[in-house]
């Protein structure tokens, strides 16, 4: 007797559960027009479908956005970071992801904490979708070009018209430092 209750005391904690071990929770359009995730190898809905636009997880956190603003949950859809970046931002990499707020980009960790400054009119560099190439990233700011490195430190500064100069400067400082 004791084994048929635990038996379904287990059964109904994993049935009610929304995240086990080994779960790969991908998007899912609702009937409502609205996102959430299902479970992909058991087809079922774990994270309901109440958000405008949803991206993938990557490094635990997925990328959601409603009303106009974004912010990121965990896999039990627990908001980790408010509904407070504008469209659009950028899924986390390497431990930080892009975030606009009134059309300026910057970097946040995954508590919150502004790592490199929301001031760049500009932000690109994307390969394999991360934002750092190398570890490197072309931003802009006021018509100005320059490339950061993943800690903010301008290692081109922000003053070339061109992009092109910009790149010219950052490679041929990478291959004096090789």
């Amino acid at each position: 007797m004791k084994r048929v209750v635990l038996v379904v005391i287990l059964a109904v904690f994993v049935l009610s559960s929304n995240y086990s071990y080994g779960q790969v929770l991908v998007p899912w359009q609702g009937s409502n027009g609205k996102w959430g995730f299902m479970d992909e190898g058991t087809d079922r809905l774990i994270i309901h479908c109440k958000y405008d636009l949803v991206y993938g997880f990557t490094e635990g956190l997925a990328m959601v956005c409603y009303g106009g603003k974004c912010g990121f949950i965990d896999k039990d859809d627990n908001l980790v970071i408010p509904l407070k970046y504008d469209e659009p931002i950028q899924h986390f990499s390497e431990g930080l992801a892009m975030v606009t707020v009134n059309s300026k980009t910057g970097f946040i960790d995954k508590t919150d904490k502004v790592v490199i400054p929301i001031k760049y009119d500009h932000v690109s560099g994307f390969v394999k979708g991360t934002t750092f190439v190398e570890g490197f990233s072309m931003v802009g700011l006021d018509g100005r070009y320059g490339f950061i490195d993943q800690t903010g430190t301008e290692v081109v500064p922000v003053k070339y018209k061109s992009p092109v100069k910009a790149r010219q400067k950052l490679l041929k400082g990478t291959r004096k430092a090789s």
